[in-house]
């Protein structure tokens, strides 16, 4: 996983990708797993939540001034298991 966010061009998108990896990759494998009951799922769905939130970077980054990035990252590993 690192090595897509590693390929971030751009240093504050980066930094802010590898922060929210080692902040949230634990809690979003455990929602995953909850719903996909499977180990090898729920690291895959973190894996394609973390490439959806590269490309829709800003609306994560705006959500952490918001204070509600937590929420939404939930959101989006929930509805990625989901489907």
């Amino acid at each position: 996983m690192l090595e897509i966010i590693m390929s971030i061009e751009n240093e504050e998108d980066r930094s802010f990708m590898e922060t929210l990896y080692y902040d949230y990759s634990e809690k979003m494998y455990l929602v995953a797993l909850d719903i996909l009951n499977n180990h090898h799922d729920a690291q895959d769905c973190v894996h394609n939540t973390i490439a959806r939130i590269i490309d829709s970077i800003e609306r994560y980054k705006q959500a952490q001034q918001g204070k509600y990035l937590i929420k939404l990252i939930v959101i989006a590993t929930r509805n990625n298991a989901i489907n």
